[in-house]
Protein backbone atom coordinates (compact mmCIF):
# COMPACT_ATOMS: atom_id res chain seq x y z
CA UNK A 1 0.00 0.00 0.00
CA UNK A 2 2.76 2.35 0.42
CA UNK A 3 4.13 1.95 -3.00
CA UNK A 4 0.85 2.74 -4.50
CA UNK A 5 0.65 6.41 -2.03
CA UNK A 6 4.36 6.62 -3.08
CA UNK A 7 3.81 6.12 -7.09
CA UNK A 8 0.65 8.28 -6.50
CA UNK A 9 2.53 10.95 -5.93
CA UNK A 10 5.35 10.79 -8.05
CA UNK A 11 2.75 10.97 -10.93
CA UNK A 12 1.28 14.11 -8.82
CA UNK A 13 4.52 15.92 -8.72
CA UNK A 14 5.38 14.79 -12.70
CA UNK A 15 2.02 16.32 -13.80
CA UNK A 16 2.39 19.47 -11.75
CA UNK A 17 6.11 20.08 -13.26
CA UNK A 18 4.20 19.53 -16.61
CA UNK A 19 1.73 21.65 -15.84
CA UNK A 20 3.60 24.38 -14.87
CA UNK A 21 6.36 23.82 -17.69
CA UNK A 22 5.02 27.40 -19.61
CA UNK A 23 4.65 29.31 -16.49
CA UNK A 24 6.32 32.47 -16.46
CA UNK A 25 6.76 36.47 -17.95
CA UNK A 26 7.18 36.90 -21.70
CA UNK A 27 7.41 39.29 -24.00
CA UNK A 28 6.60 39.50 -27.50
CA UNK A 29 6.12 41.17 -31.38
CA UNK A 30 3.99 40.94 -34.27
CA UNK A 31 4.13 42.38 -37.34
CA UNK A 32 0.54 43.24 -38.43
CA UNK A 33 -0.53 42.68 -42.41
CA UNK A 34 -3.04 42.49 -44.59
CA UNK A 35 -5.13 45.22 -42.26
CA UNK A 36 -7.97 46.75 -43.38
CA UNK A 37 -9.11 50.21 -41.91
CA UNK A 38 -12.69 51.40 -41.56
CA UNK A 39 -14.88 54.15 -40.07
CA UNK A 40 -18.63 55.13 -39.86
CA UNK A 41 -20.43 58.01 -39.59
CA UNK A 42 -23.87 58.45 -39.90
CA UNK A 43 -24.40 54.92 -41.11
CA UNK A 44 -21.97 55.69 -43.90
CA UNK A 45 -18.53 53.43 -44.09
CA UNK A 46 -15.27 53.82 -45.60
CA UNK A 47 -12.78 50.94 -45.62
CA UNK A 48 -9.40 50.90 -46.21
CA UNK A 49 -6.27 48.95 -46.64
CA UNK A 50 -3.91 49.99 -44.19
CA UNK A 51 0.30 49.52 -44.46
CA UNK A 52 1.95 47.22 -42.33
CA UNK A 53 1.42 47.99 -38.37
CA UNK A 54 3.21 46.12 -35.31
CA UNK A 55 2.88 45.54 -31.77
CA UNK A 56 4.84 45.18 -28.96
CA UNK A 57 3.80 42.98 -25.67
CA UNK A 58 5.10 41.77 -22.45
CA UNK A 59 2.55 39.39 -20.11
CA UNK A 60 2.47 36.15 -17.43
CA UNK A 61 1.11 32.82 -18.65
CA UNK A 62 -0.20 30.62 -15.78
CA UNK A 63 -1.42 27.20 -16.12
CA UNK A 64 -5.27 26.74 -15.43
CA UNK A 65 -4.59 22.88 -16.42
CA UNK A 66 -2.69 19.89 -18.01
CA UNK A 67 -3.78 21.30 -21.32
CA UNK A 68 -4.86 24.97 -20.77
CA UNK A 69 -2.94 28.12 -19.81
CA UNK A 70 -3.89 31.74 -19.15
CA UNK A 71 -1.97 34.61 -20.04
CA UNK A 72 -2.29 38.08 -19.12
CA UNK A 73 -0.67 40.84 -21.21
CA UNK A 74 -0.04 44.57 -22.39
CA UNK A 75 0.19 45.35 -25.74
CA UNK A 76 1.10 48.56 -27.63
CA UNK A 77 -0.24 48.44 -31.27
CA UNK A 78 0.66 50.33 -33.80
CA UNK A 79 -2.05 49.96 -37.05
CA UNK A 80 -0.31 51.34 -39.55
CA UNK A 81 -1.65 54.38 -41.91
CA UNK A 82 -4.62 53.75 -44.03
CA UNK A 83 -4.56 56.20 -47.08
CA UNK A 84 -8.16 56.47 -48.24
CA UNK A 85 -8.00 57.96 -51.84
CA UNK A 86 -5.12 60.35 -51.08
CA UNK A 87 -7.83 62.99 -49.92
CA UNK A 88 -7.86 61.98 -46.15
CA UNK A 89 -5.12 59.15 -44.28
CA UNK A 90 -6.04 57.47 -40.62
CA UNK A 91 -3.51 56.27 -38.38
CA UNK A 92 -3.99 54.97 -35.12
CA UNK A 93 -2.18 52.99 -31.60
CA UNK A 94 -3.44 51.70 -28.71
CA UNK A 95 -2.17 50.21 -25.29
CA UNK A 96 -4.57 46.89 -24.71
CA UNK A 97 -5.01 44.48 -21.45
CA UNK A 98 -5.46 41.50 -22.98
CA UNK A 99 -6.40 37.44 -21.73
CA UNK A 100 -5.15 35.50 -24.05
CA UNK A 101 -6.49 31.30 -22.89
CA UNK A 102 -4.25 29.08 -24.84
CA UNK A 103 -5.23 25.35 -25.38
CA UNK A 104 -2.36 22.87 -26.22
CA UNK A 105 -3.16 20.38 -28.86
CA UNK A 106 -0.70 18.12 -27.47
CA UNK A 107 1.01 16.11 -25.01
CA UNK A 108 4.22 18.32 -25.37
CA UNK A 109 2.79 21.56 -24.59
CA UNK A 110 3.84 22.88 -27.78
CA UNK A 111 1.37 23.36 -30.37
CA UNK A 112 -1.89 25.47 -28.88
CA UNK A 113 -4.57 27.51 -30.47
CA UNK A 114 -5.68 30.41 -28.63
CA UNK A 115 -8.38 32.96 -27.96
CA UNK A 116 -7.59 36.93 -27.46
CA UNK A 117 -9.93 39.95 -25.64
CA UNK A 118 -8.42 42.90 -24.78
CA UNK A 119 -9.58 46.45 -23.19
CA UNK A 120 -7.78 49.45 -23.79
CA UNK A 121 -7.14 52.57 -25.15
CA UNK A 122 -7.23 53.64 -28.88
CA UNK A 123 -5.94 56.83 -30.32
CA UNK A 124 -6.90 58.27 -33.93
CA UNK A 125 -4.81 60.46 -36.34
CA UNK A 126 -7.12 61.78 -39.49
CA UNK A 127 -5.23 64.05 -42.20
CA UNK A 128 -6.23 65.85 -45.51
CA UNK A 129 -3.80 68.02 -47.25
CA UNK A 130 -4.58 71.10 -44.91
CA UNK A 131 -5.96 69.87 -41.78
CA UNK A 132 -5.54 67.46 -38.83
CA UNK A 133 -6.98 66.05 -36.02
CA UNK A 134 -6.76 63.22 -33.48
CA UNK A 135 -8.67 62.03 -30.25
CA UNK A 136 -8.79 58.85 -28.17
CA UNK A 137 -11.59 57.27 -26.11
CA UNK A 138 -12.07 53.06 -24.88
CA UNK A 139 -11.45 50.18 -27.26
CA UNK A 140 -11.99 46.49 -26.96
CA UNK A 141 -10.45 43.83 -29.57
CA UNK A 142 -11.25 40.09 -30.21
CA UNK A 143 -8.47 37.03 -32.10
CA UNK A 144 -7.70 34.20 -32.22
CA UNK A 145 -4.37 32.33 -32.79
CA UNK A 146 -2.32 29.52 -33.33
CA UNK A 147 1.35 29.19 -32.26
CA UNK A 148 4.38 26.83 -31.52
CA UNK A 149 6.34 27.25 -28.21
CA UNK A 150 9.96 25.39 -28.22
CA UNK A 151 11.42 24.08 -24.77
CA UNK A 152 14.08 26.82 -25.01
CA UNK A 153 11.14 29.42 -24.40
CA UNK A 154 11.18 30.75 -28.18
CA UNK A 155 7.52 30.81 -29.31
CA UNK A 156 6.04 31.54 -33.13
CA UNK A 157 2.65 32.68 -33.63
CA UNK A 158 0.46 33.42 -36.54
CA UNK A 159 -3.22 35.11 -35.98
CA UNK A 160 -6.12 37.55 -36.70
CA UNK A 161 -7.28 40.92 -34.75
CA UNK A 162 -9.89 42.92 -34.79
CA UNK A 163 -10.20 46.11 -32.83
CA UNK A 164 -13.16 48.90 -32.00
CA UNK A 165 -13.50 51.84 -30.93
CA UNK A 166 -16.65 54.99 -31.13
CA UNK A 167 -14.44 58.03 -31.14
CA UNK A 168 -16.93 60.73 -30.38
CA UNK A 169 -19.50 59.61 -32.98
CA UNK A 170 -16.75 57.86 -35.49
CA UNK A 171 -16.61 54.09 -35.44
CA UNK A 172 -13.31 52.92 -36.00
CA UNK A 173 -12.47 49.08 -36.76
CA UNK A 174 -8.98 47.66 -37.82
CA UNK A 175 -8.50 44.40 -38.42
CA UNK A 176 -5.84 41.82 -40.30
CA UNK A 177 -3.54 38.91 -39.84
CA UNK A 178 -0.53 39.05 -37.90
CA UNK A 179 3.03 36.69 -37.32
CA UNK A 180 4.66 36.57 -33.78
CA UNK A 181 7.57 35.87 -31.91
CA UNK A 182 7.99 35.48 -28.21
CA UNK A 183 10.08 34.50 -25.51
CA UNK A 184 9.00 32.93 -22.23
CA UNK A 185 11.40 33.66 -19.19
Amino acid sequence: MKKVGLYAAMLALGMSTAAQANEGIYVGANVLFGAETEFEISGFAVSEGADVGFDFLVGYQMPLSDYVDLGMELEFRSFGEANFSNVLTLEGSAFYFNAKPKFYVDDARSFYVAGLVGFGSMDIELKTATDSASDSDSSIQFGVEAGYEMESGLGLSLGYKSATAEIQTIDFTTDGFYAGVSYRF
